[in-house]
């Protein structure tokens, strides 16, 4: 379930990134799209923004996840044949903290979100 859940992240991150680098080109205005998320502190908004650069980067990051999300089942079995059903469960979940943390890292529109991901 876990690598379903990274196939359907990185295909979903393909969507939003290609979304923005196949936009209207003769719109003019970038075509960036901005999301502001819940206000966790009184002294800092954080958002998300993916313009034509930060698209790009999350475009190289979905295709590499697809491969990883493909891959990751059999690589896991072959590296450690002998690991319980715990021990594959966290390296699933940090699959997919870390594909998570790399594409909002991509997308973060200001210090305090790129400061979070980068540090996740």
């Amino acid at each position: 379930m876990g690598h379903l859940a990274a196939l359907a992240g990185a295909v979903a991150g393909m969507g939003v990134s290609l979304g923005v680098l196949l936009g209207d080109p003769l719109a003019g205005d970038g075509s960036a799209s901005s999301v502001s998320l819940p206000d966790l502190f009184p002294f800092a908004r954080l958002s998300l923004s993916v313009d034509a650069l930060s698209a790009y980067f999350l475009l190289v990051i979905s295709l590499v996840a697809v491969a990883a999300a493909i891959y990751g089942p059999a690589y896991l079995r072959a590296d450690s044949p002998n690991a319980g059903a715990a021990r594959q469960a966290a390296q699933v979940l940090a699959l997919n903290v870390f594909l998570g943390c790399m594409s909002f890292l991509c997308c973060a529109a200001d210090a305090l979100s790129f400061l979070f991901c980068w540090k996740a």
